[in-house]
């Protein structure tokens, strides 16, 4: 898709929305102001199961429920890709790309160095394309390395005025 007039770098803007999406960010302005929380119970003997049958087959880098979560939220946005929009200066936006972001320790203490890593999908990735995936990002966050996202917050902390980025409409 090309870009049109509008479109930021990571989101092409979207014209053609519900009256209600256009008033919504005018009502909750703050990032928070309108979430929505569920509590729900989740029977995992099946998705154990499974991962104990990958991991027998694969024992050196075991599966783990949160390769599960991942897949499933990447998955789930994918096909409802109305989950992968977002509000910038009261305009929304799809993003251009599906993307999962965690961080990962470099050492796993209470003082370890943390990285960003990240996991883009197109949409046909199996359990198996995320589970290497991410594995390769831990690698290379764990690894002397920097990430691009690691290495714009180190610049971004000898910015003078730094405290006044994120008090937009406060």
């Amino acid at each position: 898709m090309a870009k049109k007039f509008g479109d930021r770098k990571d989101g092409y803007k979207l014209k053609k929305i519900h009256s209600m999406h256009v008033i919504m960010p005018l009502i909750f302005p703050n990032r928070c102001d309108n979430e929505a929380f569920i509590s729900q119970r989740i029977d995992l003997t099946k998705v154990n199961a499974y991962l104990a049958k990958k991991n027998a087959e694969n024992p050196e880098y075991r599966y783990n429920l949160f390769q599960v979560i991942v897949t499933a939220v990447l998955k789930t946005m994918v096909l409802r890709p109305k989950m992968n929009r977002f509000i910038a200066n009261n305009t929304m936006y799809m993003h251009k790309e599906t993307s999962a972001s965690f961080t990962v320790k470099k050492v796993f203490s209470d003082d370890g160095a943390e990285a960003l890593a990240q996991v883009k999908v197109k949409g046909h990735e199996t359990i198996d394309d995320i589970h290497n995936e991410i594995f390769r990002q831990v690698s290379f966050c764990r690894s002397d390395n920097k990430d691009a996202s690691t290495e714009s917050m180190d610049i971004l902390q000898k910015i003078p005025g730094k405290k006044l980025i994120g008090k937009g409409n406060h």
